[in-house]
């Protein structure tokens, strides 16, 4: 029966040392996929720290960009609205310029017929002297003449 104990105890002594090997093995393993899920983690933590500096400086890349076109906008705004004031200066000018130039031309044309009036007015006066003189003229002569 001792053998018996021996062989038990050898047995069982075998058993635990297989056993204890088989937790020590599941504990390595296991170990070691918690190292794995840990390693995968921290690619992931450093994954996203990429993605997400990678999205916020594409954010600011935006809103540079969005700034620039903005501040063109503006300038391109002030711009056509000086351009459309100079316009509507330049055409209020030319308005006012040609209103000018029509009074000029009504008031020269005004001054033309009272010229041309008085021009007439002055033949009509030089007609109707000279034909007193001559009237004048006529009526010495017939006197000289009847006189004769």
């Amino acid at each position: 029966m001792a053998l018996s104990k021996e062989i038990q105890k050898m047995r069982y002594d075998h058993i635990e040392k297989v056993r204890k090997n088989s937790i020590e093995l599941i504990r390595e393993k296991r170990l070691e996929i918690i190292k794995e899920e840990y390693k995968n983690q921290d690619e992931k933590i450093e994954e996203n720290e990429k993605m997400i500096s990678f999205e916020k400086q594409m954010n600011d890349i935006i809103k540079k960009e969005q700034y620039n076109i903005d501040k063109l906008k503006r300038r391109q705004k002030n711009e056509i609205e000086s351009e459309i004031e100079n316009k509507v200066k330049n055409e209020i000018i030319r308005v006012k310029n040609d209103i000018k130039e029509q009074m000029i031309k009504e008031r020269d044309e005004k001054i033309k017929v009272e010229l041309k009036k008085k021009a007439k007015i002055e033949e009509q006066k030089r007609k109707e002297k000279e034909i007193k003189r001559q009237n004048e003229l006529m009526k010495k002569k017939k006197r000289t003449t009847n006189k004769k």
